[in-house]
């Protein structure tokens, strides 16, 4: 999700996050893709994901307009939290 927020140019809307996770999570062309699983991935991301991403400095996140930024990568370096290149180190 970083990597695609990462190369917006601006605010990207949850549903558009939503679509591009369901996209890499199922390997599915968009016209293959269910509305509900699109939709359960946006509620995931609105109700749980994001504020946490949000708390943790990684992203900006407005949940009343519905929409995500991420943070400048050199902002965001938080323990736990690795960029792609660096693999998963939290947990």
């Amino acid at each position: 999700m970083l990597q695609y927020l990462d190369a917006a140019d601006d605010v990207t809307i949850v549903g558009e996050v939503a679509t591009e996770l369901g996209t890499w999570q199922t390997e599915f062309p968009v016209a293959e893709r269910t509305a509900t699983g699109i939709e359960a991935i946006e509620i995931a991301l609105h109700h749980h994901h994001l504020p946490k991403l949000a708390a943790a400095g990684v992203i900006e996140y407005d949940s009343t307009r519905g929409t995500t930024h991420a943070r400048d990568p050199r902002r965001r370096k938080r323990p736990g939290i690795s960029t792609p290149s660096e693999g998963c180190n939290a947990g």
